[in-house]
């Protein structure tokens, strides 16, 4: 999967995952005095390049989506090379000891953070060991599963 092209993810309306552009459109232009959008006026697409043969044209094409499971990529892979989303929970070593620890990856203050801590921050310093284990849409216990030992 080419990312640079692939930033945001969601779940169609059928329940697959779909990567590409996500869009937010509303319907009409709500007046500035007293007026809102409705949420049947309010539409949300995930766009992406269609398949095609050699020197064909490409299609652009645009599925809508379910804007809860919207979630942009974060811009770091965990150690297996899994791309992170925003809603995926990642498993990391505790920065007190050596236990695991599990966090949603969620966009806050300009970062993509995990628990307390950015992100980029992990990457900077070389400690970003981390592995993303699951979301929050396709499993909503992944947070507060134990882990195993092997």
């Amino acid at each position: 999967m080419k990312l640079e092209n692939q930033i945001s993810r969601a779940k169609d309306l059928n329940g697959y995952w779909r990567f590409g552009y996500y869009v937010r459109h509303e319907k009409r232009q709500p007046c500035v005095i007293g007026d809102g959008l409705k949420d049947n006026e309010i539409e949300h697409y995930i766009f992406f390049d269609s398949f095609a043969d050699w020197n064909m044209p490409r299609e652009l094409v645009a599925i809508e989506v379910d804007p809860k499971t919207v979630g942009r990529y974060s811009g770091i892979d965990d150690r297996n090379k899994k791309p992170i989303f925003e809603g995926d929970v990642i498993r990391v070593k505790s920065f007190n000891d050596d236990s695991l620890v599990r966090y949603v990856v969620e966009f806050d203050e300009g970062g993509f953070c995990a628990g307390n801590y950015f992100l980029q921050a992990w990457l900077f310093d070389g400690k970003f060991e981390g592995e993303m284990i699951g979301n929050i849409f396709d499993n909503p216990t992944a947070l507060e599963e134990a882990d195993q030992d092997d």
